[in-house]
């Protein structure tokens, strides 16, 4: 009898220790699959406005423990289309519908009335929820997706004289505010933690838009007043290029990542190739040539020299086994003059430059000018079999 007892408390005992194994093995899990997404929400594409991830895998991958994250990293787009969404649900999560029931309720109380729900055209899981106060004036978003802990609140407005004034509370230690663009004020504090911070940035844009009167907007024009905010950010950005070095090594280190100089070479080199797509997109006649599948280089005042070198170089390495009849042709020579003339001159001027130098077979032709978001030289490269 005392050995059966004794057989089923270890018995109980064996069971029990499975069962925390068990748990500890699916704490685990669940605790990656959070810090991964936490990481995510950093980064998230289109509210941080700085870099997020793709689902996708073909981009190649950085050789090291971060593979996936870089190598699926994602550039937000350049603009974007609202689209309004009727009874859209936010998430499956109770904490995430009660933070935006609150924020709602906070809006409501403190004169806001309701606009509508919208997403971004593509991306259905981007949401915001637009207020608007009873002058006509200022907005107040809510804004969330899967990325992201907790939606979060964002006062918008613009200035009559140009620009616009922005309060957020994004949850982020890293945010980077388009000077001359945009006047933003970042209140690191999340809803769940305490509603009111809503009452706080409220106040804040109020004595803003006391010092600087705002435009009236109307409800039927609020989504293409907010997509107008955004585009006049986005250009800020592709007139700087995209991200520099310091912020790229800024967002990883604020999660504990590890970067070198060849990760941070690909993140600038995608954020160009952006870009650049987005800047042929604004030209009728280099789109067609895109289309068509020939190679259109997009220059601007903020390229990346390196990558102008880059993209150079990789055509001087194709064309060269096919130029030996041209007398005095050296591409490392050539290379040599690129490089002077980019130290030298802004990247518009030394790639103007850099043309006339070149042999009249390989000579890449000027098909269009933009001036809108950049003043941009569009070149069309010569086809080389």
């Amino acid at each position: 009898m005392l050995i059966k007892i004794l057989v089923g408390f270890l018995a109980i005992i064996g069971g029990l220790v499975l069962l925390a194994v068990i748990a500890l093995i699916v704490g685990y899990f669940v605790f990656a699959y959070r810090m991964r997404k936490k990481i995510r929400s950093y980064l998230d594409a289109n509210f941080d406005r700085t870099i997020g991830f793709d689902d996708s895998s073909d981009h190649g991958n950085f050789g090291d423990e971060n593979d996936w994250e870089f190598s699926n990293m994602e550039i937000p787009p350049m603009v974007i289309e609202l689209v309004h969404k009727e009874g859209v649900s936010w998430s499956n999560h109770k904490e995430v519908e009660k933070v935006l029931e609150k924020a709602s309720r906070s809006l409501t109380r403190s004169g806001f009335r309701y606009v509508g729900d919208f997403c971004v055209r593509g991306e259905d899981d981007k949401l915001k929820r637009f207020f608007m106060d009873v002058q006509g004036q200022m907005m107040a978003v809510i804004l969330y997706s899967p990325e992201l802990p907790e939606p979060y609140v964002e006062f918008l407005f613009e200035k009559k004289l140009g620009g616009f004034v922005q309060v957020h509370n994004y949850p982020s230690q890293v945010y980077f505010a388009p000077h001359g663009v945009l006047e933003c004020q970042h209140i690191d504090k999340r809803i769940s933690e305490n509603v009111r911070i809503i009452t706080k940035m409220l106040g804040i844009a109020t004595k803003r838009m006391e010092q600087h009167p705002a435009k009236p907007v109307i409800d039927e024009d609020v989504p293409r007043r907010y997509e107008r905010f955004y585009a006049d950010e986005m250009a800020w950005r592709i007139r700087r290029g995209g991200l520099n070095r310091d912020e790229i090594v800024e967002v990883f280190k604020a999660e504990g990542l590890e970067i070198d100089e060849e990760m941070i070479n690909k993140v600038r080199d995608k954020w160009q190739f952006a870009i650049e797509s987005f800047l042929i997109e604004q030209s009728r006649r280099a789109a067609e040539q895109d289309d068509d599948g020939r190679e259109v280089l997009a220059v601007h005042d903020g390229s990346n020299k390196s990558f102008l070198v880059d993209r150079l170089d990789g055509f001087l390495d194709a064309v060269s086994d096919g130029l030996d009849d041209i007398k005095d042709f050296d591409a490392d020579r050539l290379r040599s003059e690129l490089q002077q003339l980019l130290n030298r001159f802004s990247p518009r001027e030394a790639i103007s430059r850099f043309r006339a130098i070149l042999p009249q077979p390989i000579r890449y032709s000027l098909i269009d000018q933009i001036k809108k978001p950049i003043e941009t030289d569009l070149y069309l490269l010569p086809d080389w079999d």
